[in-house]
C-alpha cells in the first residue's frame, strides 16, 4: 500500500526550514539583481555595449560574496576595486568604487 505523502512548508534542512531556506534564496536573489543592475549601469569596463549581458558575472557575484564581510563602505570598495584590477587588470578610480559601493548599501538598505 503506497502513503501519500505531503511535504510541510517547514520541514527540516540542515541550514534551517524550508521556509527559511526560500527566504536565504530570496534576499541572494534581490541582491544579485541590486548588485547587477549597478554594475551594469556603471559598466566599469566600458563593455555591455558590445558584449554580453552577463559580462560581469563573474565581478557580480565575488562582489555578492563581499557583501558579506564588508563592515563600510569603504572596505565595500577596497573589494570592488580588487576584483576589477585582478579580472581586467585595469585599476577603476577609487572614487568610482566609493560610488558604486555607496549605492549598492543604500540600495540595499532601502529593499
Amino acid at each position: 500500500m503506497q502513503k501519500n505523502i505531503s511535504f510541510d512548508s517547514k520541514v527540516e534542512y540542515r541550514g534551517g526550514t524550508r521556509m527559511q531556506k526560500n527566504s536565504h534564496i530570496q534576499t541572494y536573489n534581490e541582491k544579485y539583481k541590486i548588485v547587477k543592475e549597478i554594475i551594469d549601469r556603471w559598466d566599469p569596463m566600458s563593455l555591455l555595449h558590445h558584449a554580453p549581458e552577463d559580462e560581469y558575472e563573474p565581478e557580480i557575484l565575488s562582489i555578492l560574496a563581499a557583501l558579506d564581510e564588508s563592515e563600510s563602505i569603504e572596505t565595500l570598495a577596497g573589494y570592488i576595486e580588487t576584483i576589477f584590477l585582478n579580472m581586467f587588470e585595469v585599476a577603476i578610480p577609487k572614487k568610482k568604487c566609493v560610488a558604486m559601493a555607496t549605492e549598492i548599501r543604500d540600495r540595499q538598505r532601502n529593499r
